[in-house]
């Protein structure tokens, strides 16, 4: 699969919380095969579209243009998977509180046995991660919630009807600046071992009847040549096989790119748009109907968006203005388990 990923957004908490503060971290995943001709097509589709610099933008279009782009992405066979924060509903303390803490778990299971350099290192990252603003923090959380999200359960729902696209995983991130930004610099360090140990103590779901030989190929590795420190996480599964998932084989192809050259990041920036301004209210039913064509159905008590909070406060969202879009999309959305 290509997967191109943008945001939505401010990011940041406003002073008033009257109405929803959304902010969106969004990925469009075309078939590799495919992916050339549909860049192309969305090109040719998209040349009359209002633009900026060139570069058409999800916020100057109206409901009719997303509409047809989110059918075009459909008969593309393309995915759309959404990680969203409403901010309206954090205070920055929290989000500060939150920081702390994964700044403190980068430290916590070094021993005086470690290498001075080890902790030399380690303290120098959790320094960063502690100097990130809050607006930062939240899209460095946003992002890695989403990649942990498409590699859950959008390669389910790949391996029952395109297998082989699972042999190759490259990702594109718009780039907010040159050289990437600090936000950037540092996710790209934290995501892999963030991404290892959850898949170490929470391994994916495996589905039995299906062919998973070209991932594995590609991404998973000996369980028995797990090193240590890696190895201790492991916890036992049902679902635990005599592979593990090897994150930097899986995350080997990612790269930054400028979105004016890259079509493939017009086309996420579309969708995230589209998705955020359905959630504040921004964008009639008539522009994102079709998301549910471009997305899967989850699991029972979940939301087609993935809604993520940093507080442990039970400050629910389910009464929020954008529970009866995400609930319409998730009872039309494709099902997970190919008939």
């Amino acid at each position: 699969m290509h997967i191109f990923i943008d945001e939505s957004g401010s990011f940041t908490v406003p002073s008033e919380a009257k109405k929803p503060a959304v902010s969106a971290v969004g990925a469009v995943l075309l078939p590799s095969l495919q992916t050339p001709q549909i860049l192309a097509e969305f090109k040719k589709l998209s040349s009359a579209w209002a633009s900026e610099n060139g570069e058409v933008k999800g916020r100057l279009l109206d409901e009719a243009q997303v509409d047809r782009f989110l059918g075009f992405l459909a008969d593309c066979g393309g995915l759309v998977e959404c990680t969203a924060i409403d901010l309206a509903l954090h205070r920055v303390s929290e989000i500060r509180h939150h920081q702390e803490i994964q700044a403190r778990k980068i430290t916590a299971n070094l021993t005086s046995e470690h290498h001075p350099n080890v902790w030399a290192g380690a303290r120098a990252l959790a320094s960063r991660l502690r100097r990130l603003s809050v607006p930062g923090y939240v899209q460095l959380v946003s992002y890695s919630a989403l990649l942990e999200a498409i590699l859950r359960e959008k390669t389910m729902y790949v391996v029952q009807r395109r297998p082989d696209d699972l042999g190759t995983l490259a990702w594109t991130l718009d780039a907010k600046g040159q050289p990437i930004t600090e936000m950037e610099s540092l996710w790209s360090f934290l995501v892999k071992p963030f991404l290892q140990s959850s898949s170490l103590q929470n391994p994916m779901a495996h589905l039995d009847w299906c062919d998973y030989s070209a991932f594995d190929r590609a991404f998973q590795s000996d369980r028995e040549g797990l090193p240590d420190y890696l190895a201790a996480h492991a916890r036992p599964s049902p679902r635990t096989r005599k592979s593990v998932l090897d994150i930097n084989r899986l995350l080997a192809d990612l790269n930054f790119a400028a979105s004016q050259n890259e079509p493939g990041l017009q086309m996420a920036d579309i969708a995230t748009n589209a998705i955020r301004r359905m959630l504040v209210g921004n964008l009639q039913e008539s522009g994102w109907r079709r998301l549910a064509r471009v997305m899967v159905q989850p699991e029972r008590g979940s939301e087609v968006v993935h809604m993520i909070a940093l507080t442990n406060q039970p400050r629910s969202w389910a009464r929020s203005p954008y529970i009866s879009p995400l609930r319409t999309i998730r009872a039309e959305a494709l099902p997970m388990v190919a008939g």
